[in-house]
């Protein structure tokens, strides 16, 4: 029976050469389109699970509530971790991983900087599966003056030599680092993947022992069931250690995070600059959804237009003892083949098209279909759901036709299924239109973004790191010879600076007396405000000509000025102000002396928070330079000479202002490229069913074609004929689509603080598209069949 089956099926396929093709080309790329998105969310659902305890480990995390107010930080004090482990049974262990971000690594003449080095206790091992390949895991870290590396890294510092034994310098920590281990590759799919591991007691003994620095993202394993329990233990932990705070100290909650939620479930003032990741999912999640469903509405067309054609098949069949179950089956059948056939070719396209397909999602994935044996029931399984999902409808369609009816001629089972067909049309151009608003409103908001008045001048702005203490101590000297020549305007020094990856938020109040507040600090030089060109809303700015400055004076933004109370920037000039940046034992008491206009120095999904700027001596990460137009090139070999003797000892980097900016910015303009091509691919898949099903509306209006040609009926009233139902049903279409479209938009724009309203032009203008599109698909079977001979349209049957 089964090989029947088969057998008519490929028979009818092959008979109808121009149905086939079409859908098995809807299929394919919609297949293929789906199964990419699709292994983009299992790359991404797959963080960090590929440690065998991944289910008992967690990060703590620390939440202050403040006046209403919660601020959430994923980073811990470094006692915390050890003194839980101490204290409660049910955590096994404790381990502290901290990301050292920029180090100067040396070996011989080789000198990097590198991303990936990482403080680690010594038991890292024995929670998180990061193998070594060299090397003992359980000695690798105990003395402080060792180091593990990646295969990477051990290749990049020394080549084909064996890296075990050999001694690295390394910036944060002092003397010669030696290599005691190497590890194995780290999956992609890992939210930490170092390159280096040092021991964390290279921190510092007066850090090891702070309650009060948090800075350490610290992970806890946890006995099997026990995480509820000891969450409901944490209050009175924390009430133990931070009973002494100081008055005004924020009241903090101690939590836990899942090692798993990491990737895609983090919402924290230290991580600032991400998006939920998994908003992302749920839109390629949607989007993979939308064009799978595409590419089955197309087969449901064609196959209740085509129903026509096997009407007398199924009377046949029925007269001759043939169940409605058994034409059901063989139908579906039909599908699913067709459905197999296009999952075949969808592997061959994604095979070809997966390396554009990671550039542009900046990802590693890989398909192997020898061991990845889920991935192959994967593929399977997405073939069966089509062909069911697609064949269903169009077989209990067909099989409901009643013998006697068809077989006298009766029955005009292809019209019966036309109300249908105008549904699913109208289905198809909901989603494209929708894909298409969607996309304009996503590349509406990048615009946004880009263009943006950000409150400083981005343009002709070069950030250079200082590394090293002699050089942010020094960094006076390198302004100086830098501002000696004419095409650098202005340049200036700070801790921290607009779009940084890295942003310091320190408490500070208006008095003694008060409740302290968490702002952030720009620790700057006097012409930062200038060489930025930040304006000026009250009072003055930070000035050598007021010697007090240098000690005793703060200037705000416009939100710190709210934050703390006054009425207006001109209220708060010549208020006191302490900062508690050195702790509340060694306060900062000055007065503001200014207030700047709000700049937007997070990004634009942010809120411009409370900010406080003040002069400090030395200790400055950034000498930061206004270039003239035109002069970069000259200002950047006038910066590279001046570095050589300015700090021989560190590689000179830099980056520019403007640059810093888009990097907030990369996984919506990823969206926006991915949402695009996706949605073009959606649209693709639209007008090829809509030509099939065009294809097969000429076909039976032949005779009627004929028959108006002959009586006198123009190209263009032909045109005009065939078109105007089509045309009808994508009006319809965009009046469904506009609503749907604009909620979902209206949600995804929620996530930005800054965002664009969304204009009735960017529906029009998607219905528009979508309208042309179809007319234009239309119209090539249109003109065919109204420049046809009436006369041999006459004789058709």
């Amino acid at each position: 029976m089964i090989k029947n089956y088969l057998k008519i099926a490929l028979r009818n396929l092959r008979k109808h050469k121009g149905y086939t093709l079409i859908n098995v080309a809807g299929l394919t790329v919609g297949i293929a389109c789906c199964a990419l998105i699709l292994l983009l969310i299992r790359h991404e659902l797959s963080y960090d699970r590929f440690h065998q305890k991944a289910g008992q480990i967690y990060r703590l995390t620390m939440v202050f509530e403040q006046e209403g107010q919660a601020h959430k930080i994923s980073e811990m004090a470094a006692p915390i971790g050890p003194a839980l482990a101490e204290e409660y049974p049910e955590v096994l262990q404790a381990v502290r991983l901290q990301d050292t971000y920029k180090t100067l690594v040396k070996y011989a003449s080789r000198q990097f900087y590198e991303d990936a080095v990482y403080y680690a206790d010594s038991n890292l091992f024995e929670v998180f599966d990061f193998p070594l390949v060299r090397g003992n895991p359980a000695t690798a870290l105990q003395n402080p003056q060792s180091v593990v590396l990646s295969r990477k890294a051990a290749q990049k510092y020394f080549g084909e030599e064996e890296a075990l034994g050999k001694t690295l310098q390394i910036e944060h920590g002092e003397g010669d680092f030696q290599v005691t281990g190497i590890l194995q590759e780290i999956p992609q799919a890992s939210t930490v993947r170092p390159d280096f591991l040092i021991p964390f007691s290279n921190i510092g003994e007066r850090r090891l022992g702070n309650w009060w620095g948090f800075g350490y993202p610290t992970f806890v394993l946890l006995a099997e069931q026990v995480a509820t329990a000891l969450e409901s233990k944490l209050p009175a932990f924390v009430k133990k250690h931070y009973e002494n705070a100081p008055p005004g100290f924020p009241a903090p909650t101690l939590g836990l995070q899942p090692l798993a939620d990491i990737h895609l479930r983090s919402d924290f003032d230290n991580e600032a600059g991400k998006l939920s990741a998994m908003t992302y999912l749920y839109l390629f999640a949607t989007l993979a959804f939308f064009i799978i469903a595409v590419a089955c509405i197309n087969f449901m067309n064609l196959a209740t237009a085509r129903s026509q054609h096997r009407a007398r098949e199924v009377g046949v069949r029925k007269v001759i003892g043939g169940r409605r179950s058994q034409l059901v089956l063989q139908f579906i059948s039909e599908a699913v083949i067709l459905a197999l056939i296009a999952t075949v070719g969808a592997a061959v396209l994604i095979e070809f098209f997966l390396p554009a397909f990671n550039a542009l999602a900046q990802k590693e994935l890989s398909i192997d279909y020898g061991s990845d044996g889920l991935l192959l029931a994967g593929f399977f399984l997405l073939a069966l759901f089509v062909g069911i999902a697609a064949g269903s409808y169009p077989a209990f369609f067909l099989s409901r036709f009643q013998p006697v009816e068809v077989l006298k001629g009766g029955s005009r089972p292809g019209v019966s299924g036309a109300r249908l067909r105008q549904l699913l049309v109208v289905g198809q151009f909901v989603i494209s239109i929708a894909l298409i608003a969607g996309t304009l409103v996503v590349n509406d908001q990048i615009e946004f973004i880009h263009n943006k008045h950000l409150g400083f001048d981005k343009e002709q702005v070069v950030v250079v790191p200082l590394r090293g203490e002699q050089a942010k101590n020094n960094w006076a000297r390198l302004k100086t010879e830098l501002l000696r020549h004419p095409e650098i305007l202005q340049a200036t020094a700070s801790f921290g600076v607009p779009a940084d990856q890295i942003r310091w938020t320190t408490g500070s109040k208006r008095g003694d007396n008060d409740a302290e507040k968490h702002v952030y600090t720009y620790q700057i030089d006097y012409d930062f405000f200038a060489t930025l060109g930040i304006e000026l809303a009250a009072g003055r700015l930070l000035s050598p000509e007021f010697p007090g400055d240098s000690t005793q004076a703060f200037v705000l933004n416009e939100t710190a000025v709210k934050e703390f109370g006054w009425q207006s920037a001109e209220a708060a000039i010549g208020q006191s102000f302490v900062w508690l940046g050195h702790g509340q034992d060694n306060p900062k008491k000055g007065t503001v002396v200014g207030v700047v206009k709000d700049f937007h120095f997070r990004p634009l999904y942010e809120e411009i928070a409370a900010a406080v700027f003040h002069l400090m001596p030395g200790g400055h990460n950034y000498v930061v330079m206004r270039v003239r137009p035109h002069s970069m090139e000259q200002a950047l070999a006038v910066l590279k000479e001046k570095w050589q003797t300015f700090d021989p000892v560190h590689p000179l980097e830099f980056s520019f202002m403007d640059e810093k900016v888009e990097l907030q910015y990369g996984a919506e303009t990823r969206l926006l490229k991915i949402f695009g091509i996706f949605s073009s691919f959606a649209v693709f898949i639209s007008c090829l069913g809509l030509f099939g099903l065009v294809s097969f509306t000429t076909e039976q209006r032949t005779k009627e074609i004929g028959i108006r040609k002959v009586l006198g009926a123009s190209v263009a009233n032909i045109i005009f004929m065939l078109s105007n139902s089509f045309t009808k049903l994508v009006l319809i279409a965009f009046v469904v689509a506009t609503p749907l479209a604009w909620w979902a938009m209206n949600q995804w724009l929620q996530n930005f603080a800054y965002r664009v309203a969304i204009g009735s032009w960017v529906f029009a203008l998607a219905g528009g598209m979508a309208l042309l599109i179809a007319l234009l698909t239309v119209s090539t079977q249109a003109i065919k069949a109204a420049l046809s001979n009436p006369v041999e349209a006459l004789r058709y049957e």
